[in-house]
């Protein structure tokens, strides 16, 4: 009876702490959805004491989460949290009703970021809003109409300043032009004038200059601004070869691969292209020679980084991990394939396929290494052994598969021009064996070669990157499902939904990536070398954040598995 009496105790306990975190979750929910309410409603502007006070209380809230506090403290925090918002709430709708028209004009002059665009007239307007929010609280409501016509007239000019600003950035004809003839390089000075008139527009709008000083300058700016498109293409007309070695550089990616060298060949591009408008012919054509080669040098550089990067790094890693000794034959070959593309690269006289396919091999190979010495050390400190190893990987049925018929039917067929059918990866053949992991939530896509696996049942506590008891099934299905796919490479990234600021998601989404990757890896000897993690917040939701459902669906662990 004793036994039975403290099993039915220990449901009762388990069960209220479900019942008290499952409560948890749906406060922090309804406490989100209330402060969007109090957003939407412009809180933070008519109660800011109050809205101050329902924040803090939610911070609190958070606080206590996070230093594994009583969920009875949790709840009061929230509850206090969600009754300041409630009644604020309330009042504002009030109010709002006599502040429709100001703030409709205050929402489309914030659309088009006349805060960041025109201050000038901004600033008078959010403070006669302030000014005009406290002649209503103390119902001075006599002063109201002037004030609100003010008000109103700010935000206005502030649209109309704006809206030019917007389309000097945005839709300005002149610098679009000269941009996209490389002014800024083969014309130099009078591309330098146009900016200085640009720029003096820009100052007027954010100053609150008259519209027709401000047009004066716009004016003046597309003059240098043709003037210096137009010697840009007569620059372009007499010395194609270098154009033609900058877009190469720039095309294999030098701008970001080789950014050290890109500037100095851009640099002395500058110089050729202001001789050239100063009419200094033969100090532009001495530039020119000394341009064409440091592109071409870039373009190397660029090539280099971008397809042999990883392959590097394998090797590296590889290395540091003694591979070279426990697998000498993967790693020299490896070795072998990279100074094979290093050289093709060098002699100028090959095509990306060529390198793709060593650099590929070399980085197979490198990892193949680093996996084979990780095994090898499991047996020698006796974490494995070599039976359990041939097991985990069907050593015995790999090497004794019943050999293929050596007859072949030979019969005849007409030529065809059709393409090669595309033979499926790998992956894609094991992907119909993760069916039978009915534990994990998940969605399966395929992006080429590539499998991409949507999960959405990794849960964590709120607002934070603990995960709860639940997911660690999860994960360890996860963990086999990842296994049996046999991927090279595998990328883990967290998402969340809107709620709170952008860089506070990227954290914890980050925080959260990490931790599902520390997991598999102290559980896969195989998945350790082979996971990275990146946390992205809010971006790239896949559903609507303005429900529950869709809150949830955007709080999810994408894997991008490559073959």
């Amino acid at each position: 009876m004793m036994i039975i009496r403290n099993i039915t105790l220990s449901l009762l306990l388990l069960s209220s702490t479900i019942y008290m975190q499952t409560r948890t979750d749906k406060l922090f929910e309804e406490t989100r959805i209330t402060l969007n309410d109090a957003l939407d409603r412009n809180a933070q502007i008519f109660k800011p004491e109050d809205f101050d006070k329902s924040i803090d209380h939610y911070n609190r809230a958070v606080e206590i989460l996070k230093s594994r506090g009583s969920n009875s403290s949790i709840t009061e925090e929230l509850e206090r949290s969600i009754t300041f918002m409630t009644i604020m709430n309330e009042e504002i709708d009030k109010s709002n009703d006599f502040f429709k028209s100001i703030l409709t004009s205050r929402k489309a002059a914030l659309n088009i970021n006349a805060d960041k665009f025109s201050p000038y007239y901004w600033e008078p307007a959010e403070e006669g809003l302030l000014e005009a929010i406290a002649e209503y609280d103390d119902r001075n409501y006599e002063v109201l109409p002037s004030l609100s016509n003010n008000i109103i007239n700010d935000y206005s000019r502030a649209i109309l300043y704006s809206e030019k600003a917007r389309d000097l950035i945005f839709n300005w004809k002149p610098i679009q032009k000269s941009d996209s003839t490389l002014a800024y390089l083969l014309s130099p000075e009078s591309y330098t004038y146009g900016l200085e008139y640009y720029f003096s527009a820009f100052e007027g709008l954010s100053n609150g200059e008259e519209i027709s000083i401000i047009n004066q300058n716009v004016a003046e700016a597309a003059v240098y601004f043709e003037r210096a498109a137009s010697i840009a293409k007569d620059f372009a007309k007499v010395y194609p070869p270098l154009l033609t070695a900058r877009n190469e550089a720039r095309n294999a990616g030098a701008e970001n691969y080789a950014a050290v060298e890109w500037l100095e060949a851009e640099e002395i591009l500058k110089q050729a292209g202001s001789e050239f408008e100063n009419k200094e012919y033969d100090a532009a054509r001495e530039y020119v020679e000394e341009a064409i080669p440091q592109y071409k040098l870039c373009k190397q550089i660029a090539v280099k980084e971008r397809f042999l990067f990883i392959p590097r790094q394998e090797i590296e890693l590889a290395k540091e991990n003694d591979a070279d000794n426990y697998s000498p034959i993967c790693f020299d070959n490896a070795l072998k394939s990279y100074y094979q593309a290093e050289k093709l690269i060098e002699s100028e006289s090959y095509t990306e396929a060529e390198v793709s396919s060593l650099a590929d091999y070399s980085k197979t190979e490198a990892r193949k290494a680093n996996w084979i010495t990780n095994v090898i050390k499991s047996v020698e400190d006796g974490e494995n052994t070599w039976e359990e190893v041939f097991l985990k990987w069907n050593i015995w049925e790999t090497l004794n598969k019943p050999e293929q018929s050596q007859r072949t039917e030979y019969v005849k067929t007409e030529p065809s021009e059709k393409a090669p059918v595309h033979q499926p990866s790998r992956l894609l053949s094991n992907k119909i064996d993760l069916d039978r992991f009915t534990e994990i939530d998940m969605e399966v896509f395929e992006e080429g070669d590539n499998i991409l696996i949507r999960v959405y049942n990794i849960n964590f506590r709120p607002a934070g990157w603990r995960l709860n008891d639940q997911s660690m099934s999860v994960l360890n299905q996860l963990k086999v499902a990842l296994e049996d796919l046999e991927g090279s490479q595998y990328q883990i990234s967290a998402y969340t939904d809107d709620v709170g600021a952008q860089r506070t998601n990227i954290e914890i989404s980050t925080s959260r990536a990490e931790t599902i990757v520390d997991y598999l890896k102290q559980e896969s000897i195989y998945l350790s070398p082979k996971m990275t993690s990146a946390g992205y917040g809010e971006e790239n939701p896949i559903a609507d954040n303005d429900n529950y459902d869709g809150r949830k669906k955007n709080n999810r662990i994408e894997i991008l598995v490559s073959d």
